[in-house]
């Protein structure tokens, strides 16, 4: 199965890392989801520091579980080139 981003979002907030196991997502998934979670808790609220740090690691866990892909070929290639 593919996650995107959003989906992996839904298992880590039941704290389910297990899940992803040996599904696909690609490889920005893991900026996407960093992302979330900087916009979700505020670097300034050391209340939720915790907690964030917790979702974290369950970030890097389902993400070590899956195989995760880079967009290859012509279509995502990007030249310099005149």
């Amino acid at each position: 199965m593919i996650f995107d981003a959003s989906s992996i979002f839904v298992v880590i907030k039941k704290m389910r890392p297990d899940v992803s196991r040996g599904n696909t997502t690609c490889e920005l998934a893991k900026y996407e989801l960093s992302n979330a979670l900087w916009k979700k808790f505020p670097l300034n609220d050391s209340v939720q520091l915790g907690e964030a740090e917790k979702l974290m690691n369950t970030v890097i866990k389902a993400i070590e579980l899956m195989n995760v892909r880079s967009p290859v070929g012509p279509a995502y290639s990007t030249s310099l080139q005149g």
